[in-house]
């Protein structure tokens, strides 16, 4: 089961700065910035962000390296 989460005001957190994947190559993707809480945004959106606390994180990094949002 997914974590409940809540979107945060990317721009009020500035104690991490977000990162984008090396695989990103048209500009469109997906930011992460980890500080207390783990923040990801879309980098063509930057001013609001999804907010996981790092134990929600933890499970939906599991269930991806579990498989359970492979598309069939």
């Amino acid at each position: 089961m997914l974590p409940t989460h809540s979107t945060a005001n990317a721009a009020a957190s500035t104690a991490t700065a977000f990162r984008k994947s090396s695989l990103c190559s048209d500009g469109s993707c997906v930011e992460v910035s980890m500080g207390n809480d783990i923040l990801v945004r879309n980098s063509t959106a930057p001013q609001t962000a999804i907010a996981f606390s790092k134990e929600e994180w933890r499970v939906f990094v599991a269930a991806i390296r579990l498989g359970e949002f492979d598309v069939d």
